[in-house]
Formats: structure tokens, sequence, C-alpha cells
């Protein structure tokens, strides 16, 4: 539980760009068979968790009252709507030390001119609280 906030791209192809420029802010991310997992949320992604829990030893020990294969539908109804592409969620209330780096980033990138071009701002929720924070 906690206050969440949520930040919506204008279009789902921006995510990739968007998480290259909070990268250039500090923004670190983990790679997983060449797909880079960034803040916002990729189709890429998507395929590289599918794959992974069709093909990997450790994916195939999860969700195990998922048939296999598992689709690309049974993939969003696993995230519960928690993960959507061009999508990033964050938790500002009591953050752990990731969390916080990230609210900062964040910070920067909404306070930068750029933030115009990609975030939409009437979709996003919470977004005063964030850069109040």
């Amino acid at each position: 539980m906690g206050t969440y906030t949520k930040l919506i791209l204008r279009k789902k192809n921006q995510s990739k760009k968007v998480n290259e420029l909070l990268k250039k802010l500090g923004a670190e991310y983990e790679t997983f068979e060449g797909v880079e997992y960034g803040m916002f949320f990729t189709q890429e992604m998507v395929n590289e968790d599918i794959r992974f829990m069709n093909e990997d030893p450790e994916g195939l020990d999860q969700n195990l009252n998922y048939e296999r294969p598992i689709s690309e539908e049974d993939y969003w109804k696993m995230v519960c709507n928690w993960r959507e592409i061009a999508t990033y969620k964050l938790k500002i209330s009591c953050p752990n030390d990731e969390e916080s780096k990230n609210i900062e980033i964040l910070k920067q990138f909404l306070n930068s001119d750029d933030s115009e071009k990609y975030i939409d701002y009437d979709k996003s929720e919470n977004l005063d609280r964030l850069i109040n924070y």
C-alpha cells in the first residue's frame, strides 16, 4: 500500500527515447537477453518477459497456475495492469533508496523542456505529489 505516482507518455512508442533521457540524468537499468529494462515499459520488455516464462528454467518455475506457453493475453492478466506500455508507476510514500533516486531523476526530467513533449499530464496521476516530494 502507499501513495503512487503514475506517469503516462503521450505515445506508446516514446518509452525507449524517454528511458534514454532518464539514463542521461542518472537512471540505472538492468539488461536481460539484450533488452534494457528502463523505467517506462516497452513492448520489448513484454516480449522478453513472455520468452523468459516460456523458455527459461527459472521462468518455467514461476506462475505455475498458467498453462504454457504463456500468451501475451495471459501475461497482461498476470501483471494486473501494474505494468502498461509507456507507463511508469512509482511509490512515493516511504520510498526505498532506489525509489528515492528515481524520484529525484523524474523531478529533474519533469522540470526540463523535454517533459512537455513526452508526458501526458492529463492522464498521469499524482504528479503534483511527485514534484513536491
